[in-house]
């Protein structure tokens, strides 16, 4: 009698068990996923219903579909995965429609990036250089931002203020300016090239920072440089 107890006892706890490794598969199905997201407002499971669903044209679906709950875009992690995912798709209307709805600060690091795959236009590429004038971040990551707000200018022939770039070079420590060789030639010789745009085009007579006639002479500087004083 008791022999037959414990095994109707172990019979009991096996089944049990087999019950609950079946309810936590059944849970963590990709339907009842998204259904947890979605039905009941579950914002961290997003990035996994995400993943689960169709990947072909994903952000595309989830877009169209209205998959993507306000909440989502308010949330600052997700916003940065969004961001992501759109810019991954280089489809400027995705970018727009993303970058128009995230909740992130719009720091000139997110602005130039968005920038590469949006149609420009000075009053951005002019907003991206003040923001990294003014935001706290490392000297190369301002380099490069103003390397590639100068190419866009150039480019696209726009009217933009180069005071955010001399206000930046006035204050910044020139024994760390000239540690990164690449970017400060970049950004030398990028603004050259832009001040010969505006002369050309605007007939403006700017003077070239000082900090590049100095500490500047590669063959490419030196070439843009003797040009310029030679006009």
């Amino acid at each position: 009698m008791i022999v037959l107890h414990m095994f109707i006892h172990i019979l009991v706890v096996l089944s049990l068990c087999i019950l609950s490794v079946f309810l936590i598969l059944k849970s963590t199905s990709p339907k009842n996923v998204f259904d947890a997201y979605y039905y009941h407002h579950n914002i961290a499971l997003f990035e996994k219903a995400y993943h689960e669903s169709d990947q072909k044209d994903r952000l595309y679906t989830w877009v169209l579909n209205g998959w993507i709950l306000d909440d989502v875009y308010q949330n600052e992690q997700a916003s940065i995965f969004l961001m992501k995912e759109a810019i991954s798709t280089s489809d400027a209307t995705l970018i727009q429609y993303v970058y128009d709805r995230v909740s992130l600060k719009k720091g000139s690091k997110l602005e130039t990036f968005v920038m590469m795959y949006l149609k420009p236009n000075a009053n951005r590429v002019n907003r991206c250089m003040t923001l990294a004038n003014e935001g706290n971040m490392l000297l190369k990551d301002k380099l490069d931002i103003y390397n590639q707000c100068l190419q866009i200018a150039i480019h696209e022939e726009f009217k933009i203020s180069l005071t955010p770039v001399r206000t930046w070079l006035e204050s910044v420590d020139e024994s760390q300016l000239v540690k990164y060789t690449k970017e400060f030639e970049d950004l030398g010789c990028n603004y050259l090239e832009y001040l010969l745009l505006l002369r050309n085009k605007e007939g403006e007579i700017m003077e070239v920072p000082v900090v590049f006639v100095d500490h500047l002479k590669s063959n490419r500087w030196n070439d843009i440089y003797a040009f310029w004083r030679g006009l």
